[in-house]
């Protein structure tokens, strides 16, 4: 029971010292970020809590959209040319673990 709660209570500690300091470090937008922020530190606790995939795979395209979304927060140039790139890898990493999911899936 301890080892299935270790991640979850691990990443709310850590999403905690990030909400924490990002009181003094966001300085617009704020309603956006800390809706993100909420939805990502969700979405980071599920997913190990996952017991099929579709839920894994869900929760895991919600932590992608929300932290391309929570890069671009500030909306300059540079975080909107990261957040791109982030989203570019981010697909193409979902590709390839969709291809690993049914690989191990048509293996029984």
């Amino acid at each position: 029971m301890l080892a299935e709660a270790f991640v979850p209570i691990v990443t709310i500690d850590i999403m905690a010292i990030i909400f924490i300091y990002s009181i003094d470090y966001v300085k617009k937008y704020k309603a956006f970020y800390y809706s993100f922020l909420a939805i990502l530190t969700l979405a980071l606790i599920e997913i190990p809590l996952s017991n099929s995939f579709e839920s894994f795979y869900l929760f895991w395209e919600i932590m992608t959209i929300t932290s391309y979304l929570l890069i671009m927060h500030s909306r300059s140039d540079e975080s909107i040319s990261a957040a791109k790139l982030y989203f570019v890898m981010c697909i193409a990493g979902a590709y390839f673990l969709q291809v690993a999911f049914s690989h191990f899936y048509s293996l029984g």
